[in-house]
């Protein structure tokens, strides 16, 4: 017979205590950036999602035949600021996208936003969505782009 040596249980069962603390402390970490970033943005104290159920807005888009550009026109109604547009355009079995970043339409204001959109839009439909300004939680401002639902449609005819 061979004389095996081997770690005692105690021993074993201590190891496998700091693997599982180990283990546990990773997963922690790992997760906790998922909690913050569900908690997500705030908006003047409130959550960045449901100021966006509070803008209030109307858009139309009209084409400038002397140009030949498409201008969009916002009336802004509500009592939030909107910083920008996230513009869905959608025909012909694609949908495009376009941002338009610092064109700040202020509360009871409205704007024209001329010469932004270089895309052919006649026959297509388009989605206007707003984009605020709100915080992050690590303090720091980011541009939130407001859910879908709470964007426009406009057929182009």
């Amino acid at each position: 017979m061979q004389n095996k040596k081997a770690i005692s249980p105690v021993i074993g069962a201590l190891l496998l205590v700091v693997l599982v603390v180990v283990i546990g402390g990773i997963v922690f970490l790992w997760g906790r950036g998922f909690v913050e970033n569900a908690r997500g943005a705030d908006f003047e104290g409130e959550p960045a999602e449901r100021a966006c159920e509070r803008i209030k807005f109307e858009a139309g888009i009209f084409y400038d035949e002397g140009s030949g550009d498409y201008n969009v026109e916002i009336n802004n109604q509500g009592d939030i600021d909107i910083y920008g547009f996230k513009i869905l355009i959608e025909g012909d079995g694609k949908t495009d996208s376009l941002e338009l970043l610092d064109e700040n339409v202020l509360a009871g204001q409205a704007k024209g936003l001329k010469n932004r959109i270089e895309i052919d839009l006649s026959g297509r439909e388009i989605e206007i969505i707003p984009l605020i300004v709100a915080e992050a939680s690590n303090g720091a401002d980011i541009v939130f782009h407001c859910p879908e639902i709470h964007g426009k449609k406009i057929a182009v005819v």
